[in-house]
């Protein structure tokens, strides 16, 4: 009888990791500025020597669909300086033939290094994400760069929210006044 709960043990935990594979995308598909078409990743998500597997660990798609303990995840962005926001749609292959889509935010020049942004509450294997943001860094940067996203920011998209901010309600009133004082420089200088 020992010897049969032995083997069952045994069996169960070799069946344990081929039940874990099937939980990792098998597609991604990543959108945004200065792309002409989406960058397709596809294969094993759980497989680390993959472009996707990389993807997937760097951009912290395991801890955001599926909690972790430690948990990596934040509750806010590090930085305001996000950069151009891009799209990664991941595909999950799922029991009985289903198919799960779990969608994630990119900032690849995001000041400090890249970070993702994972939306909680979207329905993964019966359960929902855990959602958050999750700091790549420059790791994730390298290998979105090796994916095929552009080396620099795309110009006209760099700037996020704050970025506008800063540049309409600091820059422009800054550069008025000092056209203005140019100006008054000008005519203490002219002749009467």
């Amino acid at each position: 009888m020992k010897r049969l709960s032995f083997v069952l043990a045994v069996l169960a935990a070799l069946a344990l990791p081929a039940a874990a594979a099937a939980k990792g995308p098998d597609h991604a598909s990543i959108s945004g500025p200065g792309l002409t078409k989406p960058v397709v990743l596809g294969g094993n998500g759980e497989a680390t020597g993959t472009a996707l597997g990389q993807l997937a660990m760097l951009a912290g798609f395991f801890p955001a669909a599926f909690q972790e303990s430690p948990d990596p995840m934040l509750d806010r962005a590090p930085t305001k300086q996000l950069g151009p926001k891009y799209r990664v749609r991941y595909r999950v292959p799922g029991p009985d033939n289903r198919t799960f889509w779990i969608d994630a935010e990119l900032y690849p020049y995001a000041k400090g290094g890249a970070l993702t942004h994972t939306k909680p509450g979207q329905r993964i294997f019966g359960m929902q994400t855990r959602g958050g943001w999750f700091p790549g860094g420059t790791r994730l940067r390298l290998a979105l760069l090796h994916a095929g996203l552009p080396a620099r920011a795309p110009s006209g998209s760099s700037a996020s929210g704050t970025n506008a901010a800063f540049v309409a309600g600091i820059a422009v009133p800054g550069a008025l006044a000092l056209a203005a004082a140019g100006l008054l420089y000008r005519r203490r200088r002219e002749p009467a």
